[in-house]
């Protein structure tokens, strides 16, 4: 994946006495955040890594009710959900962020071994906005991604 580092990052001038002035990046980075609800570790691990890898900042979950905690208290811009999971299932984990978050731009992809009509009608009927099949192919995450996180390039530099 080659996707851009930083959504936003803003640049200012700076004058050190006696020098002349620098384009510093200011300290306000924003990365898009990605929540990656999947109970088997080894998957997990190596997706977020993957994914942290491009820039993004990841939090994790590995059942339905940590992602539904978790989504509430981070308001993540995007979940990766797997659908089988421990405690709740990923379709319930949707509905309660949903519900919990109703106001909140959030773009749910649902990846899921179970690549059936069915299945793939009850996430979006759960309020999912994508659905991706496992095995994963990290060029479709990827294209998933870019459409819903969709990273703007920095701007010219801001005079102060």
């Amino acid at each position: 994946m080659n996707i851009p580092p930083f959504e936003n990052i803003a640049w200012k001038k700076r004058a050190q006495p006696g020098e002349g002035t620098d384009l510093l990046m200011s300290e306000k980075h924003v990365r898009p955040k990605i929540l990656v609800v999947e109970d088997e570790e080894d998957s997990r691990s190596i997706l977020s890594w993957l994914l942290e890898q491009e820039g993004y900042e990841i939090i994790e979950a590995s059942d339905g009710r940590g992602a539904v905690e978790t989504a509430l208290r981070e308001t993540p811009d995007l979940i990766l959900m797997d659908i089988s999971l421990p405690r709740i299932d990923g379709l319930q984990a949707i509905r309660e962020i949903r519900a919990g978050l109703p106001d909140t731009p959030l773009t749910i992809i649902v990846m899921s071994a179970f690549d059936k009509h069915e299945t793939r009608e009850q996430s979006f009927a759960a309020g999912c906005d994508d659905y991706l099949p496992k095995p994963l192919d990290l060029e479709q995450l990827e294209a998933m991604i870019k459409r819903y996180l969709p990273l703007t390039q920095p701007g010219p530099p801001v005079k102060k």
